[in-house]
């Protein structure tokens, strides 16, 4: 299915800010190109009748990855910050 015009507006502004965050912070080298990434967050409702109950998203480059590459990413994170600890 084809991107909406504010998807495609939200997609370029999620990749530019995560750009922005990987060269503010350093995570990559200025030379490595950002080629895919998963950004996975967490959404508390505040509706009185839904209040307090949470939703997980993950937001991808074009709104969506193969399952495999989407995988990969988020188990080579966990491994990382399992070795970090």
């Amino acid at each position: 299915m084809p991107l909406t015009p504010e998807q495609h507006e939200a997609d370029a502004q999620l990749r530019a800010a995560i750009e922005a965050v990987v060269r503010a912070f350093e995570l990559a080298p200025d030379h490595e190109l950002i080629t895919d990434y998963v950004v996975a967050g967490v959404a508390v409702s505040m509706a009185d009748e839904h209040e307090g109950e949470t939703q997980m998203f993950c937001a991808m480059p074009g709104g969506s990855l193969p399952h495999y590459k989407v995988l990969g990413l988020l188990r080579q994170a966990q491994i990382f910050y399992e070795n970090d600890i």
